[in-house]
């Protein structure tokens, strides 16, 4: 194909220089003049105009559509996707304000909605949808019970007090072998990848440093499907695979511990971690989204 050049003429007293650019070159000169202008201009898709034919555009808006029979289609995710975008958005700083999607399966009613990020977590626009994260009425049962009361503790095990003194009866919250007093929750729907769990516990032994006397703890063991994810802790032996154990100014030798899963969990199994008569309290159960926003284990 001939390109032909444009040529500008310039003239001067007694001298005429001309200059030639191809087209190509001339196009990203214009548009390069006019960059200023469409970069601080509004949007208008199908807008109505005036009689000008400008575009006529709310002032207010920097995209205005208009339609009579279509509308617009915003990203659609999963719950699992929404999971992994704000892992990935953590590198980078985390997720903006406002951000918006269609999550097909993220309501308790099995149906979708529309999401925002609050900065803090997720909200839907929708009434009718309540978060499958939003709380879970989970599920405590007390296996081989010895102190532990199968009635009175597992309402203390997420009543929100995570200190001793100010357990309801610290008597029902007492573990005893590792063969009794087992603690098994069972969570309505799966933590995800990233969703943590959180165990807090009074050790009133620790620490132990007579030679042959063990140190006791907790022992707690991540769950699917009935099977261990090989996220195991032992609170007596201080190695806590992707863990913390903290001991603060909780008062009475309070403790918590955090599991941060690298796997889908639907249960955890708690224990003591060594036999005898136990000194281990076990005060209460929390669990986190990946946003580390507190997910109530229970919905009253």
């Amino acid at each position: 194909m001939n390109k032909k050049p444009f040529y500008i003429t310039n003239s001067y007293y007694k001298n005429s220089v001309e200059t030639f650019m191809s087209r190509p070159t001339l196009y990203i000169f214009v548009f390069l003049l006019l960059f200023p202008i469409i970069g601080s201009a509004q949007v208008g898709i199908n807008t109505p105009t005036d009689g000008s034919g400008s575009p006529i555009i709310d002032p207010s808006a920097v995209l205005q559509m208009d339609s009579t029979d279509k509308g617009v289609l915003f990203p659609r995710l999963t719950i699992a996707q929404r999971t992994a975008m704000v892992e990935a958005a953590k590198t980078e700083g985390g997720l903006p304000p406002g951000l918006t999607f269609y999550c097909s399966d993220c309501c308790k009613n099995g149906e979708g909605a529309m999401y925002y990020y609050n900065s803090v977590k997720w909200r839907t626009i929708d009434n009718t949808c309540e978060d499958l994260f939003e709380c879970m009425d989970g599920v405590i049962t007390i296996d081989s019970p010895n102190r532990m009361d199968t009635v009175d503790t597992p309402p203390l095990l997420i009543d929100g007090s995570i200190i001793l003194a100010d357990q309801a009866s610290s008597g029902d919250c007492r573990m005893n072998r590792r063969n009794q007093d087992i603690v098994l929750v069972d969570f309505p729907q799966d933590l995800l990848v990233g969703y943590k769990i959180r165990l807090y516990f009074s050790d009133n032994e620790r620490p132990r440093t007579a030679p042959g006397v063990f140190q006791r703890g907790i022992y707690a063991s991540p769950m699917r499907f009935g099977v261990g994810i090989g996220q195991d802790i032992d609170t007596r032996s201080g190695l806590l695979p992707g863990s913390v154990l903290t001991s603060g100014p909780l008062g009475n030798n309070d403790h918590y511990v955090t599991i941060t899963l690298t796997q889908i969990t639907d249960q955890v199994r708690v224990r003591t971690s060594v036999n005898g008569n136990g000194k281990i309290r076990l005060l209460e159960i929390k669990t986190y989204d990946n946003l580390d926003v507190e997910i109530p284990l229970t919905c009253n």
